[in-house]
């Protein structure tokens, strides 16, 4: 029985879980953009936009050596 009351509110809150989410819009990257974030270990890093392909933002971040690609859809 309490299986069936379970499966029965997961059911009941799916559909209000799903409409809360909102969508969010990804920021407008144009080269030479920069901004600074913290790491789990609270180390500051900066990452600069260097180049924008046709489906890519290539980021180089401060104190790596190599450059990341970041796909543009969210």
């Amino acid at each position: 029985m309490k299986k069936v009351i379970s499966l029965s509110l997961v059911v009941l809150f799916i559909p209000v879980i799903l409409y809360s989410q909102d969508k969010v819009e990804a920021p407008a990257r144009n080269v030479g953009d920069k901004w600074t974030d913290k790491d789990v270990t609270g180390s500051t890093f900066t990452n600069e936009v260097v180049r924008i392909e046709e489906d890519l933002f290539i980021l180089k971040t401060t104190g790596v050596q190599y450059l990341s690609g970041y796909d543009k859809k969210p």
